[in-house]
């Protein structure tokens, strides 16, 4: 639902002209209005709420809280996030510390303003916060590249399941790398839009996390076992009638 404070409102436009989907227009007293025939195609963007220059629009929604107004300066300069995006590490070794929950629900509270189709957010999530509970999964990972080895399949080729299913059976952990926790994105297997929502809410996690000083890497291997083996997904607690779409350690 969108709210207008008409006490605040200057009229210039701006909110109408903003809307991606066409559901704002302008009145006779050019004051902007929701078209009803057009309402339910809003899809709580927060576009007009952002761009006004009065705080005149509310955007009320179950995906959106209140929008971030843009200053008139960039808050980071381009040569900081520059030197930011190029310092960026995959990080493969880990300290045996759980990360607080709190932290962990406080950063992907903020991942999940990263861009989605029709800001329809498709992607929900599961932290294995049990570091028994990833062992587990992990056995069920390494359970699942033996069969694909004995099915004398090219994925385990190309990936090396062989030298990573002898680490395993030395004590080592190359799979998920001893972490003491693992972020899994999933979503609805009928979406068409989760895949790649997912890829870009991760990303958005992974630039987010040293901020906090923690470290991050993608869980390929993890990945693919966990999106192409149903017990490798159901030992990770994903529904029937969804898959999984990537990880973060």
């Amino acid at each position: 639902m969108i709210n207008f404070d008409y006490a605040r409102c200057s009229k210039c436009g701006t909110c109408v002209a903003t809307c991606p989907v066409g559901v704002l227009t302008l009145d006779t007293n050019k004051q902007p209005v929701v078209l009803q025939e057009r309402k339910n195609n809003c899809v709580a963007c927060g576009h007009c709420e952002a761009v006004c220059p009065k705080n005149a629009v509310s955007v009320e929604g179950p995906q959106l809280q209140a929008a971030v107004q843009p200053k008139t300066k960039p808050v980071i300069s381009p040569e900081t996030l520059s030197d930011y995006f190029r310092s960026r590490r995959s990080i493969r070794k880990y300290k045996q510390e759980a990360v607080p929950r709190e932290l962990l629900e406080k950063i992907l509270d903020t991942v999940r303003y990263a861009p989605s189709g029709v800001n329809a957010q498709p992607v929900s999530w599961i932290v294995l916060h049990d570091t028994k509970q990833l062992e587990k999964v992990t056995e069920a990972v390494v359970k699942w590249m033996k069969g694909v080895i004995a099915a004398n399949h090219p994925t385990a080729e190309i990936f090396g399941f062989k030298n990573l299913v002898a680490g395993w059976e030395k004590g080592l952990d190359p799979i998920c790398r001893h972490v003491p926790h693992m972020v899994v994105a999933y979503g609805h297997k009928d979406s068409r839009l989760a895949a790649n929502s997912a890829v870009i809410a991760l990303t958005h996690l992974e630039l987010l996390a040293p901020a906090y000083g923690l470290g991050a890497c993608w869980a390929g291997y993890f990945s693919i076992a966990a999106s192409q083996s149903p017990e490798v997904a159901k030992a990770i607690g994903i529904p029937d009638d969804h898959v999984h779409l990537n990880s973060i350690m």
